[in-house]
């Protein structure tokens, strides 16, 4: 009774349809906050890279074996860089009044050439017009005001973040310097290949026919003075096939210089 019961086992794994596949695929959407009607935003052209190993603990790793530690980014350089993306953000919004109320007046004033000056019409446009004319100089200042706040700080940050990233760049070139002889070998040890696509569509990208077990998805995407990483493990199992999120809510978010 044994053997047959072995065989049975042997036999339903060589049906198609017994679910003992030993792939399954991965849908992955990357997307960066939702539109108006809550639908996801998606991400195109976002290198992703599916991997057999984890590549936060062969860093981690190397890290430790490091002869000197990760020189850190002093505090009030991460402060001084918050203040200038606060200022960036100020300039940028600026900017966006000055622009609509500038493309309004550029409306009114095309509307107002074909309109009867002796008309009702045409004394209310004018008014408007000139009220706009008057907002359009203050918002003009205020953002060229703004402009100059936040270019003055991020040439003093600039000049010292500078500094600082030549010196984490030449720790990083010497205590990761193994990553790729490490990693070079390891799908052949595991036995598995990696993958790698690149969204589109809406953010979307597809890995057909990975081999079931532990995987990890791994991306980045840059912002202004930070980046979302992504470093995601995924289980794969076999005739599945699964769908994973990218978003703010699923990432590390890491400082930028």
């Amino acid at each position: 009774m044994g053997t047959l019961k072995r065989w049975s086992v042997v036999l339903a794994c060589l049906l198609p349809l017994a679910g003992c596949k030993r792939s399954g695929d991965l849908v992955v959407q990357a997307a960066l906050g939702r539109d108006t009607a809550g639908a996801p935003v998606g991400i195109d052209k976002l290198v992703l890279e599916l991997l057999p190993y984890n590549r936060d603990s062969i860093f981690d790793a190397l890290a430790r074996q490091a002869a000197t530690p990760e020189p850190q980014i002093p505090e009030d350089l991460l402060v001084q860089r918050d203040s200038v993306a606060a200022l960036r953000d100020l300039w940028t919004q600026s900017e966006s009044q000055w622009n609509a109320v500038r493309d309004e007046l550029l409306k009114l004033s095309e509307r107002m050439r074909t309109m009867d000056r002796g008309s009702r019409e045409y004394f209310q446009a004018f008014t408007r017009f000139t009220d706009l004319e008057q907002r359009e100089r203050t918002l003009s200042r205020a953002k060229d005001e703004a402009f100059r706040s936040y270019d003055a700080l991020q040439k003093r940050y600039g000049a010292r973040a500078d500094s600082i990233k030549v010196v984490r760049f030449a720790w990083e070139d010497e205590a990761f310097a193994r990553y790729g002889e490490i990693t070079e070998g390891l799908p052949k040890t595991l036995k598995r290949e990696t993958y790698a696509d690149t969204t589109s569509g809406g953010g979307y990208a597809t890995f057909r026919n990975v081999r079931n077990g532990r995987w990890y998805l791994y991306t980045r995407y840059e912002l202004p003075f930070q980046e979302l990483y992504f470093n995601i493990p995924v289980e794969i199992r076999g005739g599945s096939r699964d769908t994973l999120m990218l978003t703010r809510d699923t990432a590390e978010l890491r400082p930028l210089l």
